[in-house]
């Protein structure tokens, strides 16, 4: 969970509506002045019967803690540790929200859930972004019911939020999720009704947006349509086909389900490691007049282009990369 400016108040109503769980563990991400001493740990305890703890490092994370950032640091999760990084000395933009829903995401992929409260700037955007790709839960506070609406509405502009809602709202939809996500496609089957059922949706999606994924991989497809209907409640296809045919909007946000576009430079490291090890320099001495020509299919918002960029640019002087 994030938040800057205004946060005090939004942990304290999220956690005046949680009820004590052994199934969840909470971190809480706040910006802090380096010289700021934290009283969030007790304001929180104030509100729950749960553990809350500020975080020390290498400390392992157990379920039904809230755990606490403290001043001066960054926390990363790996390994189910929490990992404490110094923040520089020299004056500059700090992402902490952003590095640890990165990490969550690493570490947890479709378990993470990615919470944004009140703040100010955009901090935990981009980590909200690669927590959606990995699978994960993403909620946003209803940006009008925040005292400082900036970052909520920073990471409502990703268009890839599930739930924008008031804080007091979370808890409930928090349980709902781990309640009934992680039953492997527990409401779909792959078999003949199933298909003919994704047919119906595919030629709804169409119909509306104009894109067909009928060639799409059904273990991705199913996939995501199971998280629609986690999100909307619904027990089968069939119910989820009758809420296509009558909502609009729900058609149009299964279609961005089915699309996501979220990438980040050098996406697949061991991959880009090799390519820059093993095949850079061979492409480049059968290259004629330094002039290299690069298709990179479906790359989002251009980060993977970019480096490819990147990875080529010390191979070829003066560099002219067509992408």
């Amino acid at each position: 969970m994030g938040a800057s400016a205004g946060g005090l108040k939004e942990f304290e109503n999220f956690f005046k509506n949680m009820p004590s769980t052994q199934k969840i563990a909470f971190v809480i991400i706040q910006h802090l002045s380096p010289n700021y001493k934290s009283i969030l740990a007790e304001i929180v305890k104030r509100y729950t019967k749960m553990d809350v703890c500020q975080i020390k490092n290498n400390m392992r994370v157990q379920a039904g803690n809230v755990y606490i950032i403290p001043p001066k640091n960054f926390v990363l999760l790996e390994n189910n540790k929490l990992i404490l990084k110094k923040l520089p000395e020299k004056k500059g933009i700090n992402l902490p929200i952003d590095v640890f829903f990165k990490s969550m995401k690493n570490s947890l992929a479709e378990k993470s859930v990615a919470v944004i409260l009140s703040g100010t700037g955009s901090d935990g955007t981009h980590g909200i972004k690669e927590v959606k790709e990995a699978g994960g839960l993403t909620i946003v506070q209803e940006p009008n019911t925040a005292e400082y609406d900036g970052m909520p509405l920073s990471a409502v502009h990703t268009k890839l939020i599930d739930y924008i809602i008031p804080v007091e709202e979370m808890p409930n939809v928090i349980l709902n999720y781990i309640e009934n996500e992680f039953k492997e496609l527990k409401k779909i089957s792959f078999n003949e009704q199933s298909e003919t059922l994704l047919t119906k949706i595919f030629n709804i999606v169409k119909g509306q947006t104009g894109n067909d994924f009928n060639d799409y991989k059904r273990n991705t497809i199913f996939r995501r349509i199971d998280r629609r209907l986690t999100v909307k409640k619904l027990n089968n296809l069939e119910e989820y086909v009758k809420l296509l045919e009558d909502d609009s909007t729900e058609v149009n946000t299964l279609c961005k389900e089915f699309l996501i576009s979220v990438t980040s430079f050098f996406r697949d490291k061991d991959t880009f490691d090799y390519i820059q090890k093993n095949i850079i320099q061979k492409v480049v001495s059968n290259t004629e007049n330094n002039n290299l020509r690069i298709w990179v299919p479906a790359c989002a918002t251009g980060e993977e282009a970019y480096t490819w960029t990147i990875l080529f640019k010390d191979y070829i002087n003066p560099l002219c990369i067509m992408i």
